[in-house]
């Protein structure tokens, strides 16, 4: 949500960007390369760097970790200015998953698990777009997670995951 929300512009389709970021994550959208994480949005350009040498990765990083403690680096303060889109988002997500369990595209757990999502990124069941904190995405991000957990299909999905490597689809 808060990088969906960096991305969003004047008279941009703010859902459409949203919607990309939801099915990345949603999907479990995997890059094949560093480059194609960049595309994803999952490493951001101008901030992420890309070492491609194996034999220079832990230096490079080593570096980059010490420059910044040169610098004096402190964690930036929580964010308050993150644009959530509220019901419309939470909506149009919530449809898009129960036409993929009504085609038998994903199972029941896998919709619960969606429609979860949809929720934090949608930044609750807000009844219009408005700017949120980091703390009030991570609270329901907590919730969400926390509710799964509680969830034998989830378990079970994250036994599998553990012992098999693969997702197990219950």
């Amino acid at each position: 949500a808060l990088r969906a929300s960096d991305t969003f512009e004047k008279n941009d389709v703010e859902l459409n960007r949203l919607q990309e970021y939801f099915l990345t994550v949603g999907m479990a959208k995997v890059a094949t390369s560093a480059y194609e994480a960049f595309d994803l949005g999952i490493l951001r350009k101008g901030v992420d760097q890309v070492v491609v040498n194996d034999n220079r990765r832990i230096a490079f990083a080593k570096a980059q970790a010490r420059l910044l403690a040169d610098k004096g680096y402190t964690q930036p303060a929580m964010r308050n200015d993150i644009k959530v889109l509220g019901k419309q988002a939470l909506g149009m997500f919530l449809v898009g998953t129960d036409q993929m369990e009504a085609g038998k595209y994903i199972s029941e757990h896998d919709k619960k698990i969606a429609n979860k999502l949809a929720y934090v990124m949608a930044g609750g069941d807000l009844s219009a777009p408005t700017l949120v904190s980091e703390q009030y995405l991570l609270d329901l991000e907590r919730e969400a997670f926390l509710s799964l957990t509680g969830e034998r299909k989830t378990l079970e999905r994250l036994q599998h995951m553990l012992q098999k490597g693969k997702p197990l689809r219950n």
